[in-house]
Parts: structure tokens; C-alpha cells; sequence
């Protein structure tokens, strides 16, 4: 039994693990940081009643999702993967800094407003029907598919499950990865803020691993998408394992 670490990362449970993208973003930071962690995987249902007995507070909060990191030794949970990757940068000032100079706020506007709605959106929706049926566990499948199907008013298999249908939400998130890869390139360092990786880089490649995990077809796409993207992958990809 692996002795327990200082910070446990509360991950998504499935019949293949990890594969969550947000949880890949801390995870990649926790690597990179080489912070030891323990990993403890949950499904779906059971986010709301874990974080309800790690913190009462945090239960309030209408929506509550994976990640969320516990400081064993503060007994704190911090939820978010840009509020983790905060916490880490304040308790952990030795390690290597995802999130240098200040620029958390510019972080969250790169994710909120870019990232998620350019990137995430169509790689789920190219996503809901094999993470459903290839990746979750029965639990969370059944959970993912019953909320999934209310919220986007069709089965799954129908949102991206033709050719055609596949290929015109392809055709919408080609051309942000573009832009993206042109950004990278501008940099000599190939990473998208300064000369060290950050948060915005661990958050593009957790997406990539996310379907790396999921449809191989789809991965292959986005990492061909542009070179730069490529080469940031061959340099961050290798932070995606862990407990």
C-alpha cells in the first residue's frame, strides 16, 4: 500500500484511468511540480457526498465537479484546477511555478473564454458516445448518459455519431487549434506564455490526453492540427501518468 502523501487528487473513475481533462490539467501540474500525491478515483454520483464529507461549505455550491485536491497536513480541499494550481504555487514555492508573474486572472480568461468554448465544447460533443461507452464505469456511465442526453436533448450517439456530423464539429475546432499552434509557434519556446510551461499549456494538453484516451482518430487530428502543438505534446504529454 502506497504511504500517504501530503495532497490526494480526487479523480474520475472508469474502466480506463486517468481520463478525466480536468483532472489531467492538475495531475500534469502535480508531475511537473514533482509533488507526491496519492490519487483517489470516485464516480460521478459520488462527487456531491464526497466533497459533502471532506468540506460542508464546498457542498453549497450548486455545481461541484472533478478536481478537487485535499491538503492532507491543512486539512483543506480546494476545488478548480486553476484555484489547485494556485494553491500549489502558495504551499509549494519551491517547485517549478505554472502560474508566474500574476498571471492567474489572464489564465482564467484564457480558459473561460477560449479555451473551453473553442476546444472543450467540440471535443465533447466528438466525445459523449465513446467516453460513455468505452471509458466510464457502469455507475458513471449510466449518470453521464442520463445528464448528458437532458442537456444536449438528444442520445448521444446521435450528436456525433455519423461521419458527417463528426467531420462538421472537426471543422469547427480545426481552425482554433490553428490558432493556437500559430500562438505556440510565435514563442521560441514553443509554449504559449514566456519561456517556461504554464497553466494555459497543462490545460491544452489535458485535452489532448482527454482524447488520447478516448478516440484515438480524434487525438491524431488535434496533434496534426499544427506542428507546434505536436511539439508542445512531445514535451508535456510525458506529465499524464501518476497514482
Amino acid at each position: 500500500m502506497a504511504a500517504r502523501q501530503r495532497f490526494t487528487l480526487y479523480d474520475l473513475e472508469g474502466k480506463v484511468r486517468p481520463w478525466s481533462p480536468h483532472a489531467f490539467i492538475v495531475r500534469m501540474i502535480l508531475n511537473f511540480k514533482g509533488v507526491p500525491y496519492n490519487t483517489v478515483y470516485i464516480s460521478f454520483p459520488d462527487i456531491r457526498p464526497t466533497i459533502t464529507k471532506l468540506d460542508p461549505l464546498l457542498s453549497r455550491q450548486e455545481q461541484l465537479t472533478i478536481p478537487f485536491l485535499v491538503d492532507n497536513v491543512k486539512k483543506t480541499t480546494v476545488v478548480d484546477s486553476l484555484e489547485i494550481a494556485a494553491y500549489l504555487e502558495k504551499e509549494c514555492p519551491q517547485t517549478l511555478s505554472v502560474l508566474p508573474g500574476g498571471i492567474q486572472p489572464l489564465c482564467s480568461f484564457w480558459y473561460k473564454d477560449f479555451l473551453h468554448p473553442k476546444v472543450l465544447i467540440p471535443v465533447l460533443k466528438m466525445l459523449l458516445a465513446p467516453v460513455c461507452n468505452q471509458v466510464l464505469d457502469d455507475r458513471g456511465a449510466e449518470y453521464w448518459r442520463r445528464t448528458r442526453e437532458k442537456r444536449f436533448g438528444m442520445r448521444l450517439e446521435d450528436i456525433a455519431g455519423s461521419e458527417e456530423s463528426w467531420m462538421r464539429l472537426w471543422a469547427t475546432l480545426e481552425p482554433e487549434l490553428h490558432r493556437i499552434g500559430k500562438a505556440l509557434r510565435s514563442n521560441k519556446h514553443c509554449y504559449l506564455l514566456g519561456n517556461t510551461p504554464s497553466y494555459p499549456d497543462f490545460s491544452l494538453c489535458a485535452a489532448l490526453a482527454w482524447a488520447q484516451v478516448a478516440d484515438e482518430r480524434l487525438f491524431k487530428k488535434m496533434v496534426a492540427a499544427h506542428p507546434a502543438i505536436w511539439q508542445l505534446w512531445q514535451t508535456l504529454g510525458v506529465y499524464t501518468g501518476g497514482p
